[in-house]
């Protein structure tokens, strides 16, 4: 539990820094940050992040992992899975990773107020 908590407090701590591009976006921002190594460091943080989310998912999608689909990601898998009509909307991994961000993000700020 204290990686995950690790990579989220890395991630909360990158969104909320300070980036140059915020406030020069047309280019001066961007070699600003690339300079200072803040775009490497959220590059980093946000790659550490979706690699545990695939962990997750591999170990949904292991076949010795039981059918029952009773969590979120079972049931996306399921959404993920199922053929669709042509021209509806297709669930795919990136929604996935989306939800489960939204769903730590959510936890580890309701958790942390509280505490307090």
């Amino acid at each position: 539990m204290d990686k995950v908590e690790e990579l989220v407090l890395e991630s909360e701590t990158n969104l909320g820094s300070f980036a140059f591009t915020d406030f020069f976006p047309a280019g001066l921002g961007w070699v600003i940050d690339r300079i200072s190594g803040q775009h490497s460091e959220l590059h980093k943080a946000f790659a550490r992040l979706s690699n545990f989310f695939q962990h997750v998912i591999d170990d949904h999608l292991k076949p010795e992992q039981p059918q029952d689909h009773s969590d979120i990601i079972g049931v996306m898998l399921d959404m993920i899975n199922k053929e669709s009509r042509v021209g509806t909307f297709k669930v795919t991994y990136d929604h996935l990773k989306g939800v489960m961000s939204v769903s730590i993000a959510n936890f580890s700020n309701n958790f942390v107020y509280t505490l307090y």
